[in-house]
Formats: C-alpha cells, structure tokens, sequence
C-alpha cells in the first residue's frame, strides 16, 4: 500500500516507525499489560509518563521551574476565537481568596 501524504491544516504525516511503535505499545505499554488508555491517571505508569512529558516540554520550550506547566484537553473548542469572543481564563488563587470574574470588556478610552 502507498502512503499518503497529508499536507492539509490538523494531523501531518508521521514517520512509520513512529507509528509502529505506537501500534505495537497501544495494547501493552512498555510491558505493563494494559494500554495507556487503560492506566489508572494516579498509577506509576502514567505517573512517569506524565512526568517525561513535563520535562521534555520544558527542556524543548525553555520553561523555567517557577512556571507551572498544565495539560489541559482542547480542541477546536478550545482554539483562539474572533476579537469579540474570546475566552479568558481565571486567574488562580488560594483557597482562602475567592477568584474574581476576568475582564473582558474593551478600555473605551
């Protein structure tokens, strides 16, 4: 079978040992017997895993160690919108201190 290449906007191409590797680790990661679906989120396994991710991320992207790095699921929900209808996150704070709403009117002057 010929590959295909993808070269629209989302998902490119991906090199074959790329993805035979991930077929060949989707039904049993590393020898752990379960997929990476399949891990409890507060298992060693994944706890790793999540861990290599971090610090790859900061080392690839120079984060320094008093920033907080978060994985948050996305999407194209999640995606920058038009002026005018962008979301803003809220800003994070103790448990003592009640966050208050982002402002996300426009200075008129």
């Amino acid at each position: 079978m010929a590959r295909i290449f993808n070269f629209s906007a989302g998902p490119a191409v991906l090199p074959l040992e790329v993805l035979e590797k991930a077929r060949a680790e989707l039904t049993d990661w590393r020898g752990s017997g379960m997929s990476v679906m399949e891990m409890s989120h507060r298992g060693k396994e994944f706890l790793e895993i999540a861990a290599k991710a971090e610090a790859d991320l900061r080392a690839l992207m120079g984060i320094p160690a008093n920033y907080k790095v978060l994985f948050l699921q996305g999407g194209a929900s999640a995606q920058p919108r038009p002026a005018g209808s962008r979301r803003a996150p809220l800003r994070p704070c103790s448990r003592s201190t009640r966050p208050s709403p982002p402002s996300t009117s426009c200075p008129t002057r």
